[in-house]
């Protein structure tokens, strides 16, 4: 999903709240290229810890909307 700009950015000033949104993002990249790692190597103790913290995020109700 393409990300567009706020408001605040238009102006150069980043809310509190979209500042974690692009962190989370960022993370959740460099998750899932660990995990493509870990999946090539066969890393399996590895990948099974990538996916739980994923699965974190994730939540009981399901993804996050971002």
């Amino acid at each position: 999903m393409p990300y567009s700009l706020s408001k605040t950015e238009e102006e150069g000033r980043l809310t509190a709240e979209e500042l974690v949104a692009m962190a989370r993002d960022d993370g959740l990249l460099v998750l899932d290229q660990a995990a493509r790692t870990a999946a090539q190597y066969g890393l399996v103790h590895q990948l099974r810890g990538i996916e739980g913290i994923k699965a974190m995020n994730e939540g009981p109700t399901g993804p996050r909307q971002r």
